[in-house]
């Protein structure tokens, strides 16, 4: 079998590393100057607050749905593609696509809970300021509530119904602490369960230093984000010119051939794309729990 040659190369995935990466630059390179000109153009028109929330809620409707569907989409138009000429790599597709869909589910759920966090912090704020008001913390937590959203209001809706309809305010405050795995939240349904039984200046102090933590952790979150922003855009360059690399692959009929040629060049190629995904979750995700110790 003669092994193709293009432009003196005797390896062709030495053209296609060499295009990917090229392309990856590349992609990076416009991508990044557009994006810092969206930015800048962004802020001088001046867009009401109003505007902005309106646009931050409705992506933050759309996007984990894109998000989420995103590798089945992809994973599936390649399948059909290589199920005539190669039922293994086709899938294999498939089996990567529903790898990545549950990666990505994994992380909107880490995402949502990340959330939880900062309406939490404004929770508690307003809770402490209607206490000092008003020391009575079931109407306190209900103004509280208006001013948050999400998952975290409908556990405090949750518990207030169940104030309301009788249950012991104790059991209420215990279940809304341990609703969700976030210590924060496991404080503040403690401070709650004990507020009956103490003084309203010794609840007033621990709602106010609560509310300090979760400033504190706020802004140490801040820092850490920007301290991986430059891993992160990295690790994010890197998957780009690993899927500029598969695409180079798929698009060119001689690089499909030599990897279609037999069932050992069709496990080399499966095994790369999995060691390729593999380590580029991996680091996505120990990125990801950096910027969650940061408590």
């Amino acid at each position: 079998m003669t092994m193709f040659s293009l432009m003196g190369f005797p390896w062709p995935w030495i053209l296609g590393i060499s295009l990917a990466l090229a392309a990856g630059c590349a992609s990076y390179l416009i991508l990044e100057q557009a994006a810092d000109l969206g930015w800048r153009i962004y802020g001088r028109r001046g867009i009401s607050g109003r505007a902005v929330e309106t646009t931050s809620i409705s992506h933050s409707h759309v996007s984990p749905r894109v998000k989420l569907y995103a590798p089945i989409a992809i994973a599936l138009p390649i399948a059909a593609y290589l199920a005539p000429k190669s039922p293994f790599l086709a899938a294999w597709f498939v089996l990567l696509g529903l790898a990545l869909n549950r990666y990505v589910t994994w992380r909107s759920t880490r995402a949502s809970l990340g959330n939880v966090s900062k309406e939490l912090e404004k929770l508690v704020t307003v809770l402490h300021s209607s206490y000092l008001v008003r020391p009575v913390v079931a109407p306190a937590l209900e103004e509280a509530a208006q001013n948050v959203q999400g998952t975290l209001r409908e556990i405090v809706d949750r518990a207030l119904r169940a104030i309301w309809i009788g249950e012991s305010p104790k059991a209420a405050y215990s279940t809304l602490g341990k609703a969700l795995n976030n210590p924060y939240l496991g404080q503040l349904g403690l401070i709650l369960e004990r507020a009956e039984e103490c003084d309203p200046g010794t609840v007033g102090l621990a709602l106010k230093e609560l509310s300090a933590r979760l400033q504190r952790r706020r802004r140490l979150q801040v820092k850490v984000k920007a301290s991986v922003s430059m891993l992160s855009g990295t690790v994010r360059f890197l998957q780009g010119a690993n899927a500029v690399a598969v695409g180079v692959v798929l698009a060119t009929p001689q690089l499909m051939d030599f990897y279609l040629a037999g069932l050992s060049r069709q496990m080399m190629f499966a095994m790369a794309l999995a060691a390729v995904l593999g380590t580029s979750l991996y680091f996505d995700q120990q990125l990801s729990s950096l910027k969650e110790r940061a408590l």
